[in-house]
């Protein structure tokens, strides 16, 4: 397994890095059609069409804005907790603020999964009161206040369900993991609790067929499908255990710095800037590289002038604990690895933390 990933291009919005799927456009449209074909004419009487159509654009721009700051409510939080954000995805039915290392504590995870269904619930809280200030309750602002009130409540409400990936989900490892202290098992017993309420909702489905209406039945059975769909999908990132190998970024050959810049530069030549170089002399590291300082990230024969000396947050030494501890700044995003004094390769420096905490616990 790399441990590098491609680069994605973002836009910015409020500080953060925002990507869009391309269909979401296309997306809102339908919502909109939606929206001003069957959702509005039952409350709103216009002789002209055209208000419908504002009404359900305005509408697909609100629910869009809403599930953006859903993700900015994560984002704040992750930021609080010094844990960096690489991106804000809307995809088609949703949104993903993807952060570039995994929290290492219980409490962090769970106020990171927490923070969107609450920003969700302040715009729902918002909403409501402009909606009870504005009379009559026919009003266009009116309705547009109510539609965003319901939309957002309903994401909360959603994304508070005990499935993983769904906030609901990581709020329940995040609780698990605090009692059992045990990432990897708190994560499989979240999945576990995850299937058994699709089966229960699934039940549920079978047996409103024979109680309520059909309709009602279709749309329970439609939340089972998707929730299913969504568990299935959040899977691999529960259950997978990587083993200590696929964490390292092994290097063939001699592990002199331009060995080591050339294997990394065979990866991705935007990379170099992102490591800090072991300088091997023998079997005992004499400094390091930063990658970043090098005046071009190019293999280079005379790499002496970037040498500087070794200091805690540039390395790790699995056998001492002081090298990644949950409290240490890390220097680069990847790092060399050492064990009892032998270079091992190079690794993605939280990843590795983690693991090794993981297997302290």
């Amino acid at each position: 397994m790399s441990i590098f990933n491609s680069k994605n291009r973002t836009l910015r919005i409020a500080g953060f890095r925002l990507t869009i799927d391309p269909f979401l456009p296309v997306v809102l449209l339908l919502l909109a059609w939606l929206l001003s074909e069957r959702y509005y004419p039952q409350l709103l009487y216009s002789p002209d069409n055209t208000v419908y159509w504002i009404m359900g654009g305005v509408s697909a721009v609100i629910l869009s804005i809403s599930i953006l700051i859903h993700e900015i409510g994560h984002a704040i939080a992750a930021r609080k907790m010094n844990l960096e954000l690489v991106r804000i995805h809307l995809y088609l039915f949703g949104g993903m603020a993807e952060l570039k290392q995994r929290p290492i504590r219980p409490k962090e995870e769970l106020i990171i999964a927490l923070a969107g269904p609450a920003a969700s619930f302040f715009l729902a809280g918002l909403s409501y009161l402009v909606m009870i200030q504005i009379q009559p309750y026919h009003d266009h602002i009116h309705l547009l206040a109510q539609f965003a009130f319901v939309m957002n409540l309903l994401l909360g409400l959603f994304n508070l369900l005990p499935i993983f990936p769904l906030d609901g989900g990581r709020s329940l490892r995040a609780i698990i993991w605090s009692y059992q202290k045990r990432f990897h098992y708190a994560s499989v017993l979240t999945f576990q609790s995850s299937s058994v309420f699709i089966a229960i909702l699934f039940l549920v489905t079978g047996v409103s067929v024979f109680l309520v209406s059909l309709n009602h039945t279709m749309w329970i059975g439609f939340l089972a499908v998707y929730l299913g769909y969504t568990a299935m999908s959040g899977k691999n990132e529960l259950i997978n255990k990587p083993r200590f190998s696929d964490l390292i970024f092994k290097i063939e050959g001699e592990h002199t710095p331009s060995d080591i810049i050339e294997e990394v530069q065979a990866v991705g030549k935007n990379y170099i800037e992102k490591c800090i170089i072991p300088n091997i002399e023998g079997r005992t590291m004499n400094g390091v590289i930063y990658g970043e300082e090098m005046v071009a990230p190019e293999l280079v024969s005379d790499y002496q002038p970037y040498v500087k000396e070794a200091q805690l947050g540039d390395y790790i030494e699995i056998n001492n604990y002081s090298t990644y501890h949950p409290g240490l700044q890390f220097n680069a995003e990847y790092i060399p690895v050492f064990q009892s004094e032998v270079f091992l390769g190079m690794c993605d420096a939280n990843e590795m933390r983690f693991w090794l905490l993981e297997r302290k616990s």
